[in-house]
């Protein structure tokens, strides 16, 4: 069981594949993207654990995990996505922006500026 997982703590007291499994789950249930990557990025640490201990799956177990990866493999990609399709959007504002030039009716910027005071 993970305790206080969203304040930065984790307190684990069960095994490590367990541990990696909820994780997995909090991951693909959240809708905030913060959430998800943070769940993610603890699952790693818990990942070199297991890795380190050499702890065993069963297997009828790997098939629920390997469905579960490529969930969150599913959604990686859409995150990836759409993090470019904001960029691209921004750029094409940043585009937009240079190329607009005020001409008329408007006199330059320092005609604005009063140097009298």
């Amino acid at each position: 069981m993970i305790d206080n997982i969203d304040n930065g703590e984790m307190v684990v007291d069960e095994n490590g594949i367990e541990v990696f499994k909820e994780l997995s789950i909090r991951a693909l249930e959240t809708e905030e993207t913060e959430t998800f990557v943070e769940c993610l990025l603890k699952r790693q640490e818990i990942s070199d654990a297991i890795l380190q201990d050499k702890e065993s799956v069963p297997e009828e177990e790997t098939v629920e995990h390997l469905a579960r990866e490529r969930e969150i493999l599913k959604r990686l990609v859409d995150e990836k996505n759409r993090i470019i399709t904001d960029i691209e959007e921004h750029a094409r504002s940043m585009r937009a922006v240079k190329v607009y030039k005020a001409k008329f009716p408007f006199p330059a910027m320092p005609a604005f500026v009063d140097t009298t005071t």
